[in-house]
């Protein structure tokens, strides 16, 4: 499921965990770079440490999924694999804020 929501009241910002993929890093940036031509306005860093994972006490090689709101709290994280029903979930939380935040933004991440 693929939804859409304005770049007014959301951001995304992708945290790449460098250090957790086999691939080479040369690979890696080209599939960035594409990623990057098709979603125009997420912001990708590339963690070559693994930083985050470490800091924030993520579980490496997986995926992470953390939504903030404007003050910084973690709305809602998923973390490892994840059902269709906790995106959908996910979803409703970020409509949600949307509309009831309306002058507000949040910033949607995705670690991975």
């Amino acid at each position: 499921m693929k939804e859409k929501f304005s770049t007014e009241k959301t951001g995304s910002l992708v945290v790449v965990n460098m250090a957790a993929s086999w691939l080479p890093d040369v690979m890696i940036n080209k599939k960035l770079k594409i990623k990057q031509e098709e979603y125009k306005t997420t912001v990708y860093v590339k963690d070559l440490k693994k930083t985050l994972v470490e800091k924030w006490g993520l579980s490496d090689d997986s995926s992470n999924i953390m939504l903030f709101g404007k003050d910084g709290k973690v709305l809602y994280s998923i973390d490892w694999e994840f059902t269709e029903a906790q995106v959908q979930e996910l979803i409703n939380v970020i409509k949600v804020f949307c509309s009831e935040f309306a002058n507000s933004k949040m910033v949607i991440e995705l670690v991975i």
